[in-house]
């Protein structure tokens, strides 16, 4: 099976986000794959590019607003013993 990466790093030039999409040519064992928090998804050549950077984009969305959550929670207890 053939896979492909989707990656989302930052552009620190325009303070954005990048996407970029790269086509594996190796043949490699056939695995379940999920996306990383970190900004990328080896995705099967199956998938369309378009579904894997949602899956991306959803997966990073939760994790920044989880890590937001968990930030409040620390300011929160800070706040607390003021």
């Amino acid at each position: 099976m053939k896979y492909n990466c989707v990656r989302i790093v930052p552009d620190l030039e325009n303070h954005s986000w990048r996407i970029e999409n790269s086509i594996d040519k190796l043949e490699r064992v056939e695995t379940l794959t999920i996306p990383n928090a970190g900004g990328f998804y080896h995705y099967p050549e199956t998938m369309e590019f378009s579904e894997a950077r949602a899956t991306l984009i959803d997966c990073m969305v939760k994790r920044h607003k989880s890590e937001i959550s968990n930030l409040k929670k620390s300011l929160n207890k800070l706040l607390d013993i003021v």
